[in-house]
């Protein structure tokens, strides 16, 4: 039983001095890759088309659902659309400031990543909604 130990011991100091030879990997080399320029730039363009689009469409609808209530509730549900669109550029920023930031863990990077994407996904699929809205 003692030599089993003895053995186990060894074979643990043995494991320790073996790993303690390779460094282990920094903050800096566990970090991913910032997103390319390319795609931010894609998505920022994206988001602001579509920000663009529904906000126009928004004051179209407003401006000539004059007292038609199915077109006033249309308008409303465009305006409302448009404030929450307004928001995304600012998003997009915040989440593209903190997968940049230093001192952010690998975790946090691809989670602010992910939500950049996420964001312009959703800018994406709802300008492609805007024509079945009545937007041009």
């Amino acid at each position: 039983m003692r030599r089993a130990g003895l053995a186990s011991a060894m074979a643990l100091g043995a494991l320790f001095t073996a790993c303690k030879g390779s460094p282990a990997p920094t903050a800096k080399d566990d970090r991913p890759a910032p997103m390319p320029i390319a795609e931010v730039t894609r998505g920022q363009d994206a988001c602001s088309a579509y920000v663009k689009q529904v906000c126009g469409c928004a004051s179209q609808a407003t401006a000539s659902a004059g007292s038609d209530s199915t077109a006033s509730a249309a308008a409303a549900a465009l305006t409302e659309q448009c404030k929450l669109a307004e928001g995304i550029p600012d998003g997009i920023a915040l989440s593209l400031e903190l997968a940049n930031g230093s001192g952010v863990t690998r975790r946090d990077v691809l989670q602010a990543q992910q939500s950049v994407r996420q964001m312009v996904a959703e800018c994406i699929e709802q300008t492609a909604k805007l024509p079945m809205q009545g937007c041009k």
